[in-house]
């Protein structure tokens, strides 16, 4: 597809579980040695974890994947990239619902206190992805390497089933009203 797109040079394909930072790293140093220099990476991976889990590392399942998962990413590529690179975290404007610290970070990540609600852990893994990112900001930018924020907006993918009775009345009433993911893409992409 990314051929047929207009790609061109080669494509290289990686496995990587952005929610587990030990993954990252070693794909951090399979990269580092391929000598492969990126120029864009967005941070894309998401998840609105149905029940409360934690990875291996003992991070809430939400946090490690779009948050602590993108930053970790988006640190490491910047390390690799030259000055006029750009890395984009992809946000959400739940991030206005969510607290700080998140609830699951507040005592050490396996102390989640009260009841789990997906969209508030979601929303609290977004508010800390946005907190984080702008913090960073100044520090990417002495190094030559842009750093944004891009919200897709509500996006027809299947983060939008919740497993639950009205999933098929959302899919006839609110998906044809939802951006398709190439509609998403855009935001990161400008």
């Amino acid at each position: 597809e990314v051929r047929r797109a207009g790609g061109k040079g080669g494509i290289w394909v990686e496995e990587v579980d952005v929610a587990r930072a030990e993954s990252i790293d070693t794909f951090f140093e399979r990269l580092k040695r391929s000598g492969l220099r990126p120029t864009h990476l967005v941070n894309n991976a998401g998840t609105m974890a149905s029940h409360l889990a934690f990875t291996p590392e003992g991070i809430e399942a939400n946090l490690a994947t779009n948050c602590y998962g993108a930053l970790r990413m988006g640190d490491h590529m910047a390390e690799l990239m030259a000055p006029g690179g750009v890395v984009v975290n992809t946000v959400s404007l739940t991030c206005r619902f969510g607290r700080f610290p998140p609830r699951a970070a507040q005592d050490g990540s396996r102390t989640y206190r009260g009841t789990y609600r997906r969209l508030q852990a979601y929303a609290d893994s977004k508010l800390l992805l946005f907190v984080e990112t702008a913090r960073r900001v100044e520090a990417y930018r002495r190094r030559g390497i842009a750093l944004h924020a891009a919200d897709p907006g509500v996006v027809s993918t299947g983060m939008l089933r919740m497993g639950c009775w009205f999933d098929p009345l959302t899919d006839l009433l609110f998906r044809p009203f939802v951006r398709t993911p190439r509609q998403g893409a855009q935001a990161a992409l400008r």
